[in-house]
């Protein structure tokens, strides 16, 4: 598996205010990895700017301490046209898109909630294709780590499915 691993950029954890990683291109790779997130993080966003895969497996995102978690989520997402869909997850946070011609913009925000038990709420549109549609994204979820959110991994469902256009960052704040 094809993946492009985040994790040379140096923040002082001492810092306040809001942190911004560098973007990395989701032009190739089935996975981005952003790591070395700093303990002591309270909000974590995820932005998207125009992301689409070659194919229609979801496209979700997990998060992890020392390994990416697979498993022990909660969460769901959705999307609302005149005929909505939704994906529930135990293994991620989903998205639904899986129409590769949809390329997604907007955000999904992690606010912990105490000890490392983690809340999302994600809001997503389509772009070019999906625009005209009237299609929105959606959803949330919770997850426990057993110790410090320190990295996180955004990939598909199958984790074989190429990321195609776009480009994804992160930041946080203490």
């Amino acid at each position: 598996m094809a993946s492009i691993i985040r994790g040379d950029d140096n923040f002082d954890t001492a810092a306040t205010g809001v942190l911004l990683s560098t973007s990395v291109a989701t032009t190739s790779g089935t996975s981005i990895d952003f790591t070395g997130i700093p303990v002591g993080v309270k909000r974590l966003t995820v932005v998207f700017s125009a992301v689409g895969t070659s194919g229609t497996s979801h496209m979700v995102l997990r998060i992890g301490d020392s390994t990416i978690s697979t498993s022990g989520y909660d969460a769901q997402g959705g999307y609302l046209t005149t005929a909505g869909s939704n994906i529930t997850s135990t293994t991620s946070f989903p998205f639904y898109s899986d129409n590769a011609s949809w390329v997604l913009n907007g955000s999904i925000v992690f606010n912990l909630v105490s000890g490392n038990t983690w809340s999302a709420s994600y809001s997503l549109g389509g772009g070019t294709a999906v625009v005209s549609s009237g299609v929105s994204m959606f959803g949330g979820g919770t997850k426990t780590l057993s110790s410090a959110l320190s990295k996180l991994r955004l990939t598909t469902i199958n984790g074989s499915q190429a990321f195609n256009a776009g480009s994804v960052n992160v930041s946080w704040e203490f």
